[in-house]
Formats: C-alpha cells, sequence, structure tokens
C-alpha cells in the first residue's frame, strides 16, 4: 500500500526547492488543488510563486550539537537558502571547507552547516546514515557472495561490524583479470613476475580460507579460474571445499606447473556437487575419469580435456550412476 503525501496547510511553514540542490524558505498562503500551492518566500528577493508538491518539504528538524568531518554531505545557508554539498576540509578553527557542484569550494562556519537530509514517504532520512550496514548480517553477506573474494574480504577493515563479517562466506571466488595482468595466450618469459604475483595472490587467498573462514559453514560455491599454482595449494583447498559439503565448483587450471592433482578422485565422488565445471588446460596431463562417477545430486556437468577409464569390454559409462544429471557438456 503507497502511503499518502503529506498535506501542506495554509499558513504551513515550508522549504521550496526552486532549482536542484537549493532550499528556500517560505509560507503557504494558498493553494488551488491538492498539487499546487502559492507561496510567500521568506527572502524579499524572490517573488510569490506557484508551486508544485513534489518541490515541497516541511521545514527540518534543527540540529542538535551536530558534529561534521570530511566526507560529510551536509546543506549550507548561502545567498539566502539552504544548498547542498558535501565537506572537504576540516580547518579545525569551526570552520568547514565546502564543495558545491555547480561552484567552486567555499569556507563557512559551522553554524551555517546543518545535516543533509531527505524528505522520503513523510519522514527525514540522514543521508549520512550508514544504512548498509545496518543491514542483518544473513543479507550483507548474501551481497557479499556476488563479489570476489579478495574484494568481500576487505570489508573487514570498514568498521567493526564488517570485522568478522566475511568468515561466513559461502560463495568462495577466485578469478583474476588476466587481460589486465597481460597473460593471455602463451606466457613469455618476460611475465614471469606477473605469474609469481598471480602465485602469491593465490597462496594468499588459499591461506585466508584455511586461517580464518568459519569452519562451521558449509562452503557452498566455489570458483577458481585462470590461475598458475603449484598443485598443493590447490589440493589442499579443493578438498577442503569438498569436506565442506560444496555445491557448486568451478576449476579453469592453467599452469606453468606439472600438476598431481590427489583432489580429483575426491571431486568425482562428491555426495553434495549439483554444478561441476573442470577445464585444464591444453598443456596440461589431461584428467582421467574413473570408470564410474559417483555423483549422486549432480545436475550440471561442464568437463573439457580428459579420458574415459573403458570397463573389461572397452565400453566407458562414467555417467550411469549420475541419477539426476541432466545437463553435460564434453
Amino acid at each position: 500500500m503507497v502511503p499518502k503525501p503529506m498535506v501542506f496547510e495554509l499558513g504551513s511553514a515550508v522549504e521550496v526547492s526552486i532549482y536542484d540542490g537549493s532550499w528556500f524558505s517560505g509560507t503557504i498562503i494558498g493553494c488551488d488543488n491538492s498539487d499546487r500551492f502559492l507561496v510567500q518566500y521568506h527572502c524579499n528577493s524572490v517573488e510569490i510563486a506557484v508551486v508544485s508538491l513534489h518541490h515541497l518539504r516541511p521545514l527540518p528538524p534543527p540540529n542538535s550539537h551536530q558534529e561534521f568531518k570530511s566526507g560529510d554531505k551536509v546543506e549550507v545557508f548561502h545567498d539566502h537558502c539552504w544548498r547542498e554539498g558535501h565537506i572537504t576540509g576540516d580547518l579545525v578553527n569551526g570552520r568547514f571547507v565546502v564543495s558545491f557542484r555547480y561552484s567552486k569550494e567555499m569556507t563557512f562556519p559551522k553554524e551555517q552547516l546543518r545535516e543533509h537530509r531527505q524528505w522520503i514517504n513523510d519522514n527525514w532520512v540522514s543521508s549520512n546514515r550508514d544504512r548498509i550496514s545496518e543491514l542483518p548480517d544473513n543479507v550483507l553477506l548474501h551481497i557479499m557472495n556476488f563479489v570476489d573474494t579478495k574484494d568481500a574480504v576487505k570489508t573487514c577493515v570498514l568498521s567493526k561490524r564488517w570485522k568478522d563479517l566475511g568468515k561466513g562466506l559461502v560463495k568462495l571466488t577466485f578469478s583474476p583479470n588476466l587481460f589486465e595482468l597481460g597473460l593471455v595466450g602463451t606466457v613469455e618469459s618476460a611475465d614471469l613476475l606477473k605469474v609469481n604475483g598471480l602465485v602469491e595472490s593465490f597462496k594468499k587467498f588459499a591461506s585466508w580460507v584455511f586461517s580464518s573462514r568459519d569452519d562451521s559453514c558449509s562452503l557452498l560455491n566455489l570458483t577458481i579460474r585462470h590461475t598458475w599454482t603449484e598443485p598443493e595449494h590447490l589440493d589442499r583447498i579443493i578438498k577442503y571445499a569438498v569436506f565442506h559439503n560444496v555445491q557448486h565448483l568451478t576449476l579453469r587450471i592453467y599452469s606453468g606447473f606439472r600438476p598431481n592433482f590427489e583432489s580429483i578422485p575426491l571431486i568425482f565422488f562428491s555426495k553434495s556437487l549439483t554444478y561441476l565445471e573442470i577445464w585444464n588446460g591444453c598443456d596440461l596431463p589431461e584428467i582421467i575419469l574413473p570408470k564410474s562417477l559417483n555423483l549422486p545430486a549432480l545436475k550440471s556437468l561442464k568437463i573439457g580435456y580428459f579420458k574415459f577409464t573403458a570397463t573389461d569390454n572397452d565400453c566407458a559409462e562414467p555417467f550411469s550412476n549420475c541419477l539426476v544429471l541432466n545437463s553435460l557438456m564434453l
């Protein structure tokens, strides 16, 4: 149900937005319908005018010992109106540098500043309020699971509220941008420093998983794309995912090392996997599938650069036990 907008009566003190970001105070002295009002401005240089409802708001409540800091959105009383801006400098002596959208920075005393608030659904809402941090943990974690893990983990420095939040991530992604790193195609010797940097980055990713992540939480989704790394680090994190009930697993591995993946058999006998994608680099030994994949929950499989294992009658039936498999890409 959409709430009814506030009804302004004759004699009501209001603020009017004549142009974007500026608010003039005035009094309603007449109206021709519920959407148009005649306003007498308190500034003599502005003539009486008819304004629409969406240009009106009541007078904001007074500030009560408001403290300001750099970065705050504020309103400044200047040229007979309140103008929206943001603080770019604190001069310590009770004066602040304020930047406006359409003019240069100016300096004002604290007395000419007030908190920037918006009139929304008949309520005053602070523009400096940290609405994101006020969301429940499960909502914040849901949002964080859509970004790369390294970016999600960085939120721990925002405040105490965020310090331990990332430890409950159920979706982990390591997916460096190889185009930005210049590592697309054949890796030349000049790229070795970049490759080594990528290896170290993956080590840090794995180290965070093993040392900081909350082990009581299932790891539902693990994505690792386009990485060069020693097999033991990759094996450890794949085993970690399998033992924590991973449901979606995506691996696109390119490596200058010769891998010996001990974790592969664990993947092909996982009871929790519903989605599996493995693309082994064409310069690596092919993945050898067991005679039968014991993946009872698997619905989607994408796999490349692999070999089948034949049975005694020279037939390969690796998917015969994948009873709910409905999407297969080889």
